[in-house]
């Protein structure tokens, strides 16, 4: 995928409202509104950490060290077990946009 719409794809991702219900599945999104800012601003701050690596050619192992350590950084929210689901497959969306050739059965696995 050309690095150009991967980065348009990025873009439209970080501007995405997140933690909040969606109308395709059971989701009551986060409890409050300043939790769901933070959560939203980790995913964000990563989202654009990526996006400023694209034109290099960002390879696996940085996104992957990008993920992980985003990841680290919900520890400290003590997400329950839906949040935290959404937590995973916002950043596996992170991925696959970048990652466009990978089987989203594979992703699971990476994090």
């Amino acid at each position: 995928m050309p690095y150009r719409l991967v980065k348009e794809k990025l873009v439209i991702f970080r501007m995405e409202r997140k933690f909040e219900v969606p109308m395709s599945i059971y989701y009551p999104g986060a409890d409050n509104e300043s939790v769901r800012k933070e959560l939203s601003n980790i995913l964000d701050h990563s989202i654009r950490e990526v996006y400023s690596k694209v034109d290099q050619g960002i390879v696996t192992m940085e996104l992957m060290s990008i993920v992980h350590k985003t990841l680290s950084k919900f520890d400290c929210f003590h997400l329950d077990e839906h949040d935290f689901v959404v937590v995973r497959q916002y950043l596996n969306r992170l991925i696959l946009i970048v990652e466009w050739d990978c089987n989203a059965d594979e992703v699971e696995h990476l994090i």
